[in-house]
């Protein structure tokens, strides 16, 4: 009987032993298939849901820029003041402005929360002054800026004051004028470029920014220093005389007409030098300064006041614009012709 419960304790141990190995067995197996079969099917689920996640991050990314767009869209909407508007068909070109004013509606003009608009861009600043400078030429500055792409690929902005210029339609940044470079970023990579002497070559599409040659940089350079010689200056210091009239209205606490045109002219008189299209069409003075503006162009002769057509010498016709405070006394006039620099811009 002994003998018999040994061996069927040995046929249990036997038993056990089998069981044991077979689970081990099992396990083995199962993990080798796992690995053969499971862990493909995970690679893919990891790729997908990367695809997935890229998707997202793809789709959050291209609404934001939507989204930024479509709010310069809406501002741009929103500014009431029409500065210019060009129908060009390759490029048409509308500027609008919160507030615009005119020093000289022939040479000089400037405006502030200013947004240009054409096909490519939306160009946002926070002023914008309009200088003219041949005959049949324009160059505008942009102060503090924030350019955008319509279609939301690219952007550029810079705060500070130096700013953007933008002639014959291309806009351009030399470094000599500016001393800062221009940053032109693609909104879907995420990538900088730098240019130090920025210019766009089809308008003002971004993506076809480029750096100056040497030929492009002589000519901005002698634009620039052309300004510099001409009125630009006497009308850059009747600008400030202008602005700091509006600040001290400001800090009087008195608020502007909702209903306003927001056009203002520089009318100087012995208390103050700005002047609201409407406040000057109470006084019955706007027709007359239009008509002064139109007849200063190419001759000192005529002048008209309370009706009456009035002659003027050149030296009668200067005194009464440095009463005006319209030119000093050390003014000269520049003629601003074209010299062959402006017109290697137009290609």
């Amino acid at each position: 009987m002994k003998w018999r419960n040994e061996e069927l304790s040995n046929n249990g141990k036997i038993r056990l032993v089998f069981i044991s190995v077979s689970v081990v067995i099992f396990i083995v197996f199962f993990v080798f298939v796992s690995v053969i079969y499971l862990t493909p099917i995970y690679e893919k689920y990891k790729i997908e849901k990367a695809m997935k996640e890229k998707i997202l991050v793809e789709k959050k990314r291209d609404e934001r820029i939507k989204e930024q767009v479509k709010d310069l869209d809406e501002k741009f909407k929103n500014l009431k003041v029409i500065v210019e508007k060009n129908d060009n068909p390759e490029n048409p070109v509308e500027i609008r402005a919160e507030k615009y004013y005119i020093i000289n509606s022939k040479k000089f003009t400037f405006a502030t929360n200013v947004i240009y608009s054409d096909k490519f861009i939306y160009l946002k600043a926070y002023e914008m002054v309009k200088y003219k400078i041949s005959k049949n030429e324009w160059l505008y500055f942009f102060r503090g800026f924030e350019i955008r792409s319509k279609n939301g690929l690219y952007s550029t902005k810079n705060y500070d004051r130096y700013g953007i210029h933008l002639i014959n339609g291309r806009l351009f940044s030399n470094h000599s004028s500016h001393y800062n470079d221009v940053m032109v970023c693609n909104e879907k990579t995420f990538e900088y470029k730098e240019y130090r002497n920025f210019i766009t070559t089809d308008y003002t599409d971004l993506a076809s920014s480029k750096e100056m040659t040497l030929e492009e940089i002589k000519a901005a350079e002698k634009i620039m220093e052309n300004l510099q010689k001409s009125e630009a200056n006497t009308y850059d210091s009747l600008r400030s005389q202008m602005k700091k009239e509006e600040e001290k209205k400001k800090e009087s606490g008195k608020k502007d007409d909702p209903d306003a045109s927001n056009i203002y002219y520089y009318q100087k008189n012995n208390y103050r030098a700005v002047f609201s299209k409407e406040e000057l069409e109470k006084l019955g003075e706007i027709k007359e300064y239009e008509y002064r503006i139109r007849n200063s162009g190419n001759s000192y002769g005529n002048s008209y006041s309370n009706g009456k057509s009035e002659s003027y010498s050149k030296e009668e016709y200067d005194e009464m614009l440095r009463n005006e405070g319209e030119i000093t006394d050390d003014w000269e006039w520049e003629s601003g012709e074209d010299n062959g620099e402006i017109s290697k811009w137009e290609e």
